[in-house]
């Protein structure tokens, strides 16, 4: 923690952003959960683009969610195609494809990795969605490093793993994920914040992984936040030829 500190009160001043206020680790921390515990609920339609080694998806993304654990999302190919529908409520998760005609139910701790039309990390899907990360104490065990770079804080961990945050939130705005031995999971960023609903959030968002290796990027341009959900919002419906498989 010592050689945290010192890199953080040597880092200097950066071109055209001043010095960054001293914080503490966890200070950020907690603070980066308060800006984030500030969203209640989110509706927004966004533009969505898959780049993978089976090919290209474009499409759109239509996702409603209350937090912390209910959303719905729709998935829309070329020409207005659905092409996916999930709907997420506590630990109950339901996908139906009108497109394959097919859906699937079961707990959100099952991977749902092999029924949606692109793969991601699926136990991080609705943050990595919406566009707000955050961290848990258990992140600041294995911190080796907390230092400033190019107007934002860096957290660096023993097994290269980094998260840069930006004062203004403050917020996660990317976030190179590895596993214990150092490899490259997934890459998370954010870029273009805007404030609605008083919270700070990003336009873009892209997420990266490694195996398979693809991008995944959501731009959204139109979103609603903390504001009243309709009744039934979350509703689901598929048609009744369609027997649920468990997952």
């Amino acid at each position: 923690m010592g050689l945290s500190l010192c890199l953080f009160r040597c880092a200097g001043v950066f071109p055209g952003s001043g010095p960054l206020p001293e914080t503490a680790p966890g200070e950020l921390m907690r603070r980066i959960t308060r800006h984030t515990d500030k969203l209640s609920t989110i509706q927004g339609h966004a533009q969505l683009l898959v780049n993978s080694e089976m090919g290209n998806f474009y499409g759109t993304l239509e996702v409603k969610a209350h937090l912390p654990d209910s959303m719905l999302a729709k998935v829309e190919g070329p020409f207005g195609v659905d092409m996916a529908l999930m709907r997420l409520c506590s630990e109950d998760v339901l996908f139906y494809s009108p497109y394959l005609h097919l859906a699937f139910e079961g707990s959100l701790r099952d991977t749902l990795r092999d029924f949606l039309p692109f793969h991601m990390n699926t136990a991080d899907f609705l943050l990595q969605a919406l566009g707000l990360m955050k961290m848990n104490a258990e992140h600041l065990k294995d911190m080796s490093l907390f230092y400033t770079k190019d107007g934002q804080y860096v957290y660096g961990f023993q097994n290269g793993e980094r998260i840069w945050v930006h004062p203004k939130g403050p917020v996660i705005t990317r976030w190179e994920k590895k596993d214990e031995t150092g490899k490259p999971i997934w890459t998370w960023e954010g870029s273009r914040f805007k404030k609605s609903g008083g919270i700070r959030m990003p336009q873009t968002i892209q997420i990266t992984t490694e195996e398979p290796r693809q991008k995944v990027t959501v731009y959204y341009t139109k979103r609603k936040t903390n504001q009243e959900l309709n009744t039934g919002w979350c509703t689901l419906k598929i048609p009744e030829s369609v027997n649920p498989l468990p997952l």
